[in-house]
This record gives structure tokens, sequence and C-alpha cells, in this order.
């Protein structure tokens, strides 16, 4: 019998993947005394140890304890390796870890105890839980109820679902002494999968349409997901949408989905509120201002001192009194109207700066600028390097690399370009920093603005294959 040591590492080994819980109860024999059990193990990615959180002692059908202490944990098993706890007369054992579970996209975890070579059951009663009463059967949920060996009772359930329940939840719904008994030799285990990524990833509000944009793992149904609205500033009505599965997929597994709404009723709102919502749970949620409809206030003030913004354009154009500095500022100050947060780092005495750091208002995107009014062959190595290190000190961020030259398209090399695009950096060249200030001064959300950046990427790929 391994020990509990080898169980620990076991489990820190795990190469669990999803948002997941494994439950198991049962009932234990000591001391003449049957005890019903529950046993709660959450995994929660690749990154983080599962642990075991919650044993439960059932009696009577009714939560009598509540146990959140491993050590507690450490002495069930330490009982079970002495022979101390029994099953209709027989040892329980634990089984291999890392055993594949049948089913589609259902992940890998440990069945902590074995039932082999268990005595007759005292009873063969069949008993059912009513589980799609509480959390709704959908697409991919399984459920299997069958008499094993020697008539074992063995129920598994297999449920994807938004919200985790626990298990004094699960123990007073179904497991009640009226109409469901809980016999030894009894084996019921819940395999309940939970989306470990889902959330608003864009939320644009502009003049013409709305557009709501998701981000989620490739766990999650296309029928199981959708998005509600409250198009009024009071939130007292509302509305429901599905999202559209886009085409468009993210690093690993994570998939878009989108949903465009281009009604009359959007195109005047200041505010809107928007709700992700996932097998009937709210799993994100989002509130964004129209700015658009405000025709990009801060240019507004910025040209009543600049006329027609003439001194940034030249500054864009590569043709400052201190050109380098000069370009490099007015990259910033595109970012600034553009709605983003942006930092000028173009400092010498700055060791491995980026010369312009932009953040979305959302705080989940970084755009990450190199300023050249020279050739773009000697920023490209460098900043490869330099977006390396920004991305193991924020993980939670996207980083976008991108080059800003004044000069324009045809002074770039395609040997550059490729180069570029490679090592997946946008270069935004004199024409494309000309139509972005266009833009921006109509009015740009920053999600557009990095989409129109990021097209420059995708474009220059498309036209070499």
């Amino acid at each position: 019998m391994q020990g509990m040591s080898d169980f620990r590492r076991k489990i820190r080994e795990h190469p669990n993947l999803w948002k997941s819980i494994e439950i198991t109860m049962g009932n234990l024999k000591k001391d003449d005394r049957w005890i019903s059990f529950a046993t709660k193990i959450v995994f929660l990615n690749e990154r983080k140890a599962p642990s075991v959180e919650t044993l439960i002692e059932v009696e009577d059908f009714e939560v009598v304890r509540i146990i959140k202490s491993i050590d507690y944990v450490e002495k069930v098993f330490r009982a079970i390796e002495k022979k101390k706890l029994q099953v209709g007369g027989r040892i329980i054992g634990l089984e291999t870890f890392g055993k594949q579970r049948t089913g589609p996209s259902i992940a890998k975890g440990p069945t902590l105890f074995n039932f082999e070579d268990l005595p007759r059951a005292a009873t063969k009663r069949m008993f059912s839980l009513d589980w799609s009463s509480v959390y709704g059967k959908a697409e991919g949920d399984t459920f299997s109820n069958t008499l094993g060996d020697g008539g074992i009772q063995k129920l598994n359930v297999k449920l994807r679902t938004a919200k985790q329940p626990t298990l004094k939840n699960i123990i007073s719904r179904f497991f009640k002494k009226s109409d469901s008994p809980f016999p030894g030799g009894t084996y019921i285990s819940f395999d309940i999968i939970t989306p470990s990524y889902a959330r608003l990833e864009r939320f644009d509000l502009e003049k013409d349409r709305l557009e709501i944009k998701a981000c989620c793992d490739n766990s999650i149904s296309h029928d199981d997901i959708y998005t509600r609205i409250y198009p009024d500033p009071e939130g007292e009505k509302e509305e429901f949408f599905d999202l559209e599965f886009n085409e468009e997929t993210l690093e690993g597994r994570f998939v878009l989905y989108k949903c465009h709404l281009s009604e009359e009723k959007y195109k005047n709102l200041r505010t809107i509120k928007a709700e992700l919502i996932y097998r009937g749970e709210v799993i994100d949620k989002s509130e964004t201002q129209n700015t658009i409809s405000l025709e990009n206030l801060g240019w507004r003030v910025y040209e009543a001192f600049d006329g027609n913004g003439k001194i940034l354009k030249q500054k864009l154009s590569g043709n400052g009194s201190d050109v380098s500095t000069d370009f490099e500022n007015a990259i910033s100050q595109l970012f600034h109207f553009a709605g983003f947060s942006p930092l000028h780092l173009g400092d010498k005495r700055i060791t491995g700066e980026i010369d312009v750091l932009a953040l979305t208002p959302d705080k989940n995107c970084l755009v990450a600028a190199e300023c050249t009014v020279q050739k773009i062959d000697k920023k490209i190595s460098p900043l490869v390097e330099k977006i390396g290190k920004l991305r193991e000190k924020f993980k939670e961020l996207e980083i976008i690399p991108v080059i800003f030259t004044s000069l324009p398209m045809t002074s770039i090399s395609n040997g550059d370009l490729e180069k570029a695009s490679q090592e997946r950096i946008c270069v935004i060249s004199k024409e494309k920093i000309d139509e972005l200030l266009e833009e921006t001064i109509i009015g740009i959300s920053p999600e557009e603005f990095i989409r129109k950046t990021k097209r420059t990427r995708q474009r220059f790929t498309a036209q070499r294959r």
C-alpha cells in the first residue's frame, strides 16, 4: 500500500489542464459503526497543485461534521492503510493515479478508492439522483448507474457546470433517508468540470453597432454560452443574445465567440452593461461607456492649442527638431488619444527600456512599441528579447509587440517584414500611422486600434502566401 507522502506527490504531479472537482462518496466501517464519507479534491490548473479541500462525515444522511483540515484527511488515509477502516468487511486501497476517463473532453483524474473484490452487498436496491432538476442536463454530461460484481452499487456522474456545487448541497439534496438509502458498499463518484477560462474579452460600444467578444477554453460547448445585456441606464430591462463561434483561435485551447448588434437603439447609448452566461450562471460581467459618442473630446482639447494637429502630424512624419525623441513622443500621444494609458520610456539612461508601453483601459492588454525613423532591421531582435522578459514578469497580460516607423511601406524590405512577421511583431509604416491618426480623431476604441494594428501582420502573412 502506498504511503501518504506518495499520495501527495502524485496529487502534485497530476497533469490536469482543467478546473475540475473529483468527489468520491462511500461508507466506511470503524468500531462497528458505519461512517458515510465524502472527499473533495479540487484541481485548479496546470500551474497549481491540486489539493484535498474538504472531508465530510454523514450520519443518518445529514451532514454532522465538515472538516477542512488536511491533517484529518491524512489520518483517514493512514487508517485505510492500517486496515482500520473497512467497507463491507474488506480493505479500501488507493488506485492508480492518472487513469484516463471515458467520454469526450473529460480530464484525467484519480479515483481514490478501489472497491474491487467486495463481498456481495446486503442489498441490491438501486436509487437514482435527479441531478438534472438542480443543474440541468446538457450535451456533454454523462450518467452511469450500474450494478457491479456481487451486487455492488456503482454510480458515476460526469457533469459540466459553471457553478461548483458544495458537498453539503449534494448530500442534503440527494442522500436523504426518506427517499434514497445509502447502504454499505455503495460507491458514488462525481467528476464535475467547469470552464477554467471564460470572460468578456472585448466589449465595444460604437456609433453603429455593439460588439461583444468572449474568450473561453474549448471545454465550453457552443450551445452553452450566451450573453445578457442591459441597454437601459437603470439596468431594469434585459435582452439575451447567443454568441456565435468565431473561427479565430487563440494560443492553446482558447477560442473566441462574438456577437454583433446593429440595432438603432444602441446608437446613442452612453453606458451599457453585459454579462457572460454559461449554463445559467453569470461567469463574467462588464460595463462600458460609449466614449466614441463624445467624438474624442481629448483630441478636441489638444487641437485647441495645436491647430488641426499640425505639430503632432509633423512629429509623426519624422520631421521634429529632435527627430527620434519627437517621434516617440508623438506615438505616445497617439495611444493617449485612442484611449490607452501610455508610458514613454525612451531614455538611454533606462536599461533595457521599450520606447512606449500602452495599457488598455481594462488592464488586460499591453502594447509594447519600439519607434524608429530609420530601417526596422536593428529593432526586431532586441524587441523580441525585451518582449520575452516582459511576458515572464506579466503573465496575466496579453503583450503585443509593435514597431512604428516613419518610413513608407515601400522603403521597408520584404526580408525585414518577413522576419518581423515570423516573430509575431506588427510593423506600422507611415501610411498606417496616418490612417490610425485619422481614425483616432474621428473616434476609435483601444480594442479597435489593436485589431487594426494586428491586421498589418496578418496582411503581410497573406501576401507572402
